[in-house]
């Protein structure tokens, strides 16, 4: 089954490129509807997209991302929809977590390990806002050397902002079972995926006025990822800004995180300091001319990534660890 997958998506190396179709595979039972736009050269860089939540009176399902049309001369883009909408009704979010009939989760891993084979890609990068976030977080756990790109994701389903979204969710989908009884089969925390450490890597991007998510999900996702204690396997870059819009939905533009898209699939390496110094390099170049080489705070680009960083640590998000003073 899993050939007969990769064959069909080798197919769509023979599209054209710039031109988005939309295609469905079958496997382990599930419909994986998507939609994919080629890049212009081979083995380009894949950018894989996930959804938020979907208000079914306003949007038809399958749900896919838009085409984001700047970087369809740089990247692969494939947008997935969530296979767990399409099998049940009632609700408005599902993560990607599945639900009692079907393994979403492993089925997704598989498709994406297709995806790897037919495409080749000298890089993938897995994008997602909010629920969609919590996916691409999960899906870029087990692609070593991948990096997840997200924007105030959900981490862990019991901290939910909204607890009656989940419960619809386990209602539809798990005959009303508890959330703890549906984690011991599907998972619906990542932080306890990468406290146990990570390969790959990890751009967070927060609003800071999303206070719910600051607080419930970014966090102990920070805890999590440095629970190990070893820099080698701290992987994690934290842009904290705020857009002018308060709240969860809508929180961050597409300015708050293409920079960081560009470089993700540019970068010489995964490795954060080429990812932060790349990152700040394009910052600048699309500066005007009398601000260049600053923030609009009037600070060093990757200084104002640092910053956020060190008031989670003023916070005692990492008390576990001597404080350095000169930081602080």
């Amino acid at each position: 089954m899993v050939d007969t997958v990769t064959d069909q998506i080798a197919n769509l190396l023979d599209v054209k490129p710039g031109i988005e179709v939309q295609e469905c595979v079958t496997l382990n039972g599930a419909d994986i509807h998507f939609k994919f736009i080629r890049a212009p050269f081979a083995n380009a860089p894949l950018v894989i997209r996930f959804h938020g939540a979907v208000k079914r009176d306003l949007r038809s399902l399958p749900a896919f991302q838009g085409n984001l049309k700047s970087f369809n001369s740089s990247a692969h883009q494939i947008s997935i929809s969530d296979p767990t909408m399409m099998a049940r009704e009632g609700f408005s979010c599902a993560w990607y977590a599945g639900h009692e009939e079907l393994d979403v989760q492993g089925a997704l891993v598989q498709f994406i390990e297709s995806l790897r084979t037919a495409l080749a890609p000298k890089r993938v990068v897995y994008l997602g806002s909010s629920a969609g976030g919590f996916a691409a977080l999960y899906c870029s756990y087990f692609d070593p050397g991948s990096v997840a790109l997200v924007m105030v994701p959900q981490t862990n389903l019991q901290r939910h902002f909204a607890p009656r979204a989940v419960s619809l969710y386990l209602e539809e989908c798990w005959s009303g079972r508890s959330l703890e009884e549906v984690g011991e089969v599907a998972c619906t925390d990542v932080t306890s995926l990468y406290e146990k450490g990570f390969d790959n890597t990890v751009v967070y991007v927060q609003s800071q006025g999303d206070f719910m998510h600051s607080a419930l999900q970014l966090t102990p996702f920070m805890s999590a990822c440095y629970n190990t204690g070893d820099p080698e396997q701290e992987k994690l870059i934290v842009q904290s800004d705020y857009w002018g819009k308060p709240g969860h939905g809508g929180a961050v533009p597409m300015e708050g995180y293409s920079t960081w898209l560009r470089a993700a699939i540019s970068a010489p390496s995964t490795r954060l300091e080429d990812l932060l110094e790349t990152s700040a390099a394009f910052r600048q170049e699309a500066a005007p001319q009398n601000t260049r080489g600053k923030s609009s705070s009037g600070h060093d680009p990757i200084s104002a990534v640092d910053s956020s960083l060190t008031e989670l640590v003023k916070n005692g998000l990492l008390n576990r660890f001597e404080p350095d003073e000169e930081r602080l």
